[in-house]
């Protein structure tokens, strides 16, 4: 009995003396574990949201819990908006994991780096692969938000704290801002940040450190990089990419009424716009070319998004009875409103007489002769409310655009019931389109029995016999026949956010040439259509968008962004595509490259063959 007593006090002599040292690495280690758990809740939130239909931020970090939640049934809930210093209570619940609290019992904390979070409803987030890019001079907003930590700048896009047990902090006689201070956190938590983090991180600025003075600094700090959580976000792009918005693609025209010569329209085929050249995605026009001669060159079936623009959006509903007039838009290198114009005209029609159609790049306008009854000029009888005819016209460049045929359109002059607008892509991209319609003339007047010139025009005979007069009018067709296509305007509630947040400047835009307005329409295997190696089947693809990840480090020769070079955006067998022919294949991964480190490409299919 005496020996049990004795090797028990022994026991509990020896287990005090070490059990600071234990508890201080058990209570690491727990942190260690929840904050771990809470930073990949955190990244598969991000992921998950920039997946969702209709999420017009897409990647933004969610903001801390709402302060006005605590204590509620709502408790864990992200704020709707982040304060301004981005600092708050891990957002448990909307992450949908259960509260992590830290091993003395405190539930973690989060700080967003500006840029990354939401401010206001005003205020969208812009974020795309160059968030990585170390720019200081870029004036895109992305790459201007990112914390500081241990010194090292940009080092973290969020920062995740295990806040410990509350302690009179110590005043630093090195830190200015480390006065001394006593913790406490009695009753529902307010919005003090000192009273949890330790003066280096709770000043809630943009610099956080992992390390402190001894007894006054407990914080344990984990941060999220942009390296990190940037992969998770371009995957959910890409397939949102490919799910919503290629099928916009692929029915640009056809949903327009547009046709392409010399095919059954709409079919199985899809005719896409002529690409932009690979330049300076910032400063790009962002128009699609061809040359004159039908040459092959770069830029032509593959380079960027042509999103230019020509138009402000039309915001009439519903879109189907659209009458709107958009105005021309007034702003940016990839505006210009009188890229899409006008060319040629031609009017023809059973009582039509000396027609004359001019065009301007915004408006054509025809001016013609009617034959009227010699009691119409003097006012007994009503003219006749309209007449048949049909237009042809041209635009030019259509087809360098995404645009979208608007039938609806307003024509001063022309009756809007039984009026039918269909056109055809020429191989120069310009859009040849027919009008078959009524022009209204129910409001004829003035009409002079003297308006010889005008009655020879109609009919000599009539004149002669004193029983038929001729009487001029006019319509006139907009050029908003044909409207930007939603994808080019940046404040569409659908398909705004890929513009906006800039992920067409880090995207490669490819067709096989059958596809593009000078082709014939849809491709076969082998040498016609694009090929993406490493899925299967692997050479049925008519068109495809290629994401850059961000650049990469270990990448050779150095990624350069805005890129103007397939070397400065992807990487392996990628770096070899083009306008070539025959046309190289893409990748989807490269064995010999390690994923997220030396490669990072990722592809969309906007269209194959069935």
């Amino acid at each position: 009995m005496l020996a049990v007593i004795v090797l028990g006090s022994t026991w509990w002599v020896v287990s005090s003396l070490s059990a600071p040292q234990d508890r201080v690495a058990l209570e690491r280690a727990h942190n260690a574990k929840v904050l771990e758990q809470a930073k990949r809740a955190l990244i598969g939130y991000v992921a998950n949201e920039a997946a969702q239909s209709g999420e017009n931020n897409p990647g933004h970090i969610p903001c801390p819990e709402a302060l006005a939640n605590i204590g509620t049934a709502d408790e864990g809930k992200e704020a709707t908006y982040c304060a301004a210093s981005g600092a708050g209570r891990l957002p448990w619940r909307s992450l949908g994991i259960d509260q992590l609290r830290d091993a003395s019992g405190e539930p973690l904390w989060l700080v967003v780096a500006d840029g990354w979070r939401r401010l206001n409803s005003g205020t969208p987030t812009v974020i795309n692969s160059d968030c990585d890019v170390d720019d200081p001079l870029s004036t895109r907003t992305c790459v201007t938000g990112r914390l500081t930590v241990d010194s090292v700048p940009r080092a973290a896009v969020a920062v995740i704290i295990a806040p410990g047990r509350p302690f009179q902090v110590q005043a630093d006689a090195v830190n200015v801002n480390c006065s001394g201070f006593a913790q406490t956190r009695a009753g529902i938590p307010v919005a003090t940040p000192r009273n949890y983090l330790e003066c280096q991180n709770g000043a809630a600025g943009t610099s956080y450190v992992t390390s402190g003075p001894s007894g006054s600094f407990n914080d344990q700090v984990l941060a999220i990089s942009a390296a990190e959580i940037l992969p998770a976000i371009e995957a959910a792009v890409a397939w949102r990419f490919e799910k919503q918005i290629a099928p916009q693609l692929r029915a640009v025209y056809t949903n327009s009424e547009l046709a392409v010569p010399n095919l059954s329209w709409p079919t199985t085929n899809t005719v896409l716009p002529f690409a932009a050249p690979l330049a300076n995605p910032t400063t790009s026009s962002l128009k699609g070319t061809r040359t004159t001669a039908g040459v092959t060159t770069t830029g032509t079936f593959q380079g960027l998004l042509p999103l230019n623009r020509v138009r402000s959006a039309c915001t009439c509903a519903p879109a189907a009875a659209c009458e709107c007039t958009p105005a021309a838009c007034t702003a940016g290198s990839d505006c210009d409103p009188n890229f899409i114009a006008w060319t040629g005209a031609t009017l023809t029609g059973p009582n039509i007489y000396s027609p004359n159609c001019t065009v301007t790049s915004a408006l054509l306008t025809c001016t013609f002769h009617v034959r009227v009854g010699l009691l119409g000029f003097l006012g007994l009888t009503p003219p006749p409310p309209s007449f048949d005819f049909t237009l042809t016209a041209t635009a030019q460049n259509v087809g360098m655009g995404l645009r979208q045929f608007q039938t609806q359109a307003p024509m001063p002059g022309v009756l809007a019931s039984g009026r039918t607008l269909t056109g055809s892509l020429a191989a120069n991209g310009s859009a040849n389109v027919t009008l078959a319609a009524r022009a209204d003339t129910s409001d004829l007047g003035g009409l002079s029995l003297f308006d010889l010139v005008g009655a020879l025009l109609c009919d000599v005979t009539g004149i002669l016999g004193l029983t038929v007069g001729c009487a001029q009018d006019s319509f006139s067709v907009p050029i908003s026949v044909f409207v930007d296509h939603p994808l080019t305007n940046e404040n569409d509630a659908t398909y705004g956010w890929f513009k906006r947040n800039r992920w067409h400047e880090v995207s490669y835009y490819a067709m096989a040439p059958t596809v593009a307005p000078s082709g014939t329409g849809g491709c076969t295997t082998g040498t016609t259509c694009l090929t993406v190696n490493y899925r299967s089947p692997s050479d049925t693809y008519r068109s495809l968008l290629v994401f850059a990840g961000r650049p990469l480090p270990a990448v050779s020769p150095v990624q350069v962004r805005p890129a103007t070079t397939l070397d400065d955006l992807f990487e392996g067998d990628n770096r070899s595509v083009g306008n070539a022919t025959p046309l190289a294949p893409f990748t989807v991964r490269d064995p010999s490259s390690t994923v997220n480190r030396t490669f990072s490409d990722r592809i969309a299919v906007i269209g194959k063959n069935p």
